[in-house]
């Protein structure tokens, strides 16, 4: 009974493991991520969003500016890498390698 439930955690541990880790990856630095917040965010997290459905930034949530986007990066973090919530639905279709400054720190320099 204990060797199961022992293998059983080690398993889980196993399978649950994230894959791919961008710390170890270079260092992005903003002026690199400022064209993937315009390319992926800014169509709904703007003061005049372009996307087809919001016509206004949802929650009132804009990264038009580095000082917004650094200010909100644990949030940021939480959608985009922990929950995979933001893009929502990957509408924008956000890369891995796209979410690596996210991970490292989302310095603003």
């Amino acid at each position: 009974m204990i060797r199961f439930a022992a293998i059983s955690i080690i398993s889980l541990a196993i399978v649950t493991a994230p894959t791919t880790s961008n710390k170890n990856k270079p260092k992005v630095n903003f002026a690199q991520v400022q064209p993937v917040f315009k390319k992926r965010c800014v169509s709904c997290h703007s003061s005049n969003p372009t996307d087809d459905v919001y016509k206004v930034a949802p929650t009132g949530v804009m990264f038009e500016k580095p000082e917004d986007i650094k200010k909100l990066a644990d949030k940021i973090l939480v959608r985009v890498m922990q929950t995979k919530t933001m893009p929502q639905g990957n509408k924008t279709q956000i890369t891995e390698n796209e979410k690596a400054w996210i991970e490292q720190g989302a310095e603003v320099n």
